[in-house]
């Protein structure tokens, strides 16, 4: 038999014998995802988003035990707000885009500096209620965070419930908090009021509340570039009769 034609059939035999011996562990795999999403099923969904919140602010904690700091020089080239204070738990939690944002809400912009990348809405907010409160801007960038994340997934859940029931809502929000990006939204980054106010643009769009699609509409894109394809599901919505008609 030429040894072309005894490879090809040695390769079926093999992936046959490949798939029986992994056959029980992707077994075991799925009876435990679906554990996992039964569990969550059953959990009221705000708790999930408390539960998600309390891990997370233990594993920031763990970490920065573990690896309190790294390199000076690394820490330096890399922009933080406050950056004289050195490494310090406050620099840690105000770095990368954080540090963009806290920069404009005190500094506000300018030609040539990096931070004018960054959109305007969230720095403003910060400063805005920094302003106000007299509260330290990071502090108040996190308590914001927190706060508009916590009020936008239990929009998410109560949206969802309405229409595919309690058990789909709260796994919707349980595996939203499971994507590994879900960590921004605890920290001074714009995901947070972004899912806010998106929360609120369908809301409108549900509820024929035309005010709530225009300035959920209008801030969308203040706050991410990609806040303009609101106009998509807008027009979309248009179409119908009832859009903008009902009263409130």
């Amino acid at each position: 038999m030429p040894k072309s034609l005894e490879m090809n059939e040695r390769i079926p035999r093999f992936m046959e014998r490949f798939m029986e011996s992994i056959a029980p562990s992707m077994s075991s795999f799925a009876c435990r995802v679906r554990h996992w999403v039964e569990t969550a099923c059953s959990i009221d969904g705000l708790n999930v988003v408390l539960l998600h919140r309390m891990a997370l602010v233990w594993l920031v904690v763990v970490s920065l035990q573990l690896w309190p700091a790294y390199s000076i020089l690394e820490h330096s080239s890399h922009l933080h707000w406050e950056n004289d204070q050195g490494i310090t738990w406050r620099s840690c939690l105000a770095t990368w885009d954080g540090a963009h944002y806290l920069h404009l809400a005190q500094i506000g912009y300018s030609r040539g500096d990096k931070s004018c990348a960054f959109y305007p809405l969230w720095p403003w907010l910060i400063r805005w209620v920094s302003s106000l409160s007299g509260v330290n801007p990071i502090f108040v960038g996190l308590a914001m965070a927190n706060l508009l994340s916590f009020v936008a997934l239990g929009l998410l859940l109560h949206q969802v419930a309405g229409r595919y029931g309690g058990a789909t809502a709260r796994a919707s929000v349980a595996l939203m908090l499971a994507f590994p990006g879900a960590l921004f939204f605890a920290f001074i980054y714009t995901e947070a009021l972004f899912l806010f106010l998106l929360m609120v643009f369908w809301l409108g769009l549900d509820r024929n509340r035309l005010w709530l699609v225009c300035v959920a509409g209008f801030l969308l894109p203040l706050t991410r570039a990609i806040g303009v394809f609101a106009l998509l599901p807008l027009a979309a919505r248009q179409k119908s009769p009832a859009f903008g008609n009902s009263e409130g």
